[in-house]
């Protein structure tokens, strides 16, 4: 089920953030079941599942649509409500958001989230701030009116213009300060554009040491030619590389030698039953 649930976890209609592997839960995919502890609610399930199925089409029928009509009503709030009452982004739209970010100032939806390193017998400690844009808040200024997540692929194109205006911010003088160490989210195809190689030539060369760049891990499959070319550029420069999405459960997928990073923010997590261990292992 875990490789099947892995060949559509980027597709737009299995997508939920809250469907989380490690966490037996409902999702638009699937509903994950902790057979230790939901046995009987597993059994309960698969008989109700063959009493509908023995039922007649007709009333068969009328009990899906009920299911789906309670579904539809009791959905996710928020992003999700809009997307379903008016439809997702258009192209259209995309192209106006595109063009307002283009003379937006987003030093006021700068957000930072730590992250920290916590072992069993050390208080925890700070490594580094994830350094990000608030899409609430890029929404609430240019799409008021619909989520820009609510179409997951022109999201992606979206978030190239919004590399380009993060290390434009990044790289001024005034109106923001980044944080001493920190990771930048950032697409494969940046980090091959000339605005990158600007945003470089404005860094000083021991501020490069101080960045981790985050790469989602769907970005890095869909060319892993230009990853592995963009991935040693970016070490020769000094940026540490840091896959995003690599968990406990799609870390057998990948071949370590070929994607080759310093930092998987997500295989660190679950280390321990009862605990949480984030391990940051530097590139020595």
């Amino acid at each position: 089920m875990l490789k099947v649930r892995y060949l559509f976890s980027e597709d737009p209609l299995a997508h939920d953030e809250d469907d989380e592997v490690e966490t037996p839960a409902p999702g638009r995919f699937c509903t994950w079941y902790d057979v230790a502890k939901q046995y009987e609610d597993l059994c309960a399930l698969a008989a109700e599942l063959r009493r509908v199925a023995e039922l007649p089409p007709a009333e068969r029928a009328a009990i899906e649509a009920e299911v789906a009509a309670r579904n539809a009503g009791s959905g996710r709030a928020g992003t999700d409500a809009r997307a379903r009452a008016q439809g997702p982004l258009t192209l259209a739209e995309l192209v106006r958001v595109e063009e307002a970010i283009a003379t937006l100032d987003l030093a006021p939806m700068m957000r930072r989230q730590p992250v920290c390193a916590i072992t069993r017998d050390v208080s925890p400690q700070h490594v580094l701030d994830e350094v990000f844009a608030a899409i609430e808040e890029l929404e609430r200024v240019l799409a008021p009116r619909r989520p820009l997540t609510s179409d997951k692929w022109l999201f992606r194109c979206f978030t190239h213009t919004l590399d380009r205006r993060m290390m434009v911010l990044i790289t001024r003088t005034e109106g923001y300060t980044p944080p001493k160490f920190f990771s930048l989210n950032l697409n494969v195809a940046t980090l091959l554009s000339p605005e990158f190689v600007a945003f470089d030539n404005a860094l000083g060369s021991g501020v490069r040491g101080t960045i981790m760049v985050e790469l989602s891990l769907v970005d890095v499959f869909s060319d892993m030619g230009a990853y592995a070319f963009a991935r040693d550029f970016v070490r020769d420069r000094g940026y540490k590389v840091c896959i995003d999405g690599l968990s406990c459960f799609t870390a057998s997928f990948v071949d370590r030698a070929v994607a080759e990073r310093d930092w998987d923010r997500d295989a660190v997590l679950a280390r321990f039953e009862a605990e949480l261990i984030v391990r940051v292992e530097a590139r020595r």
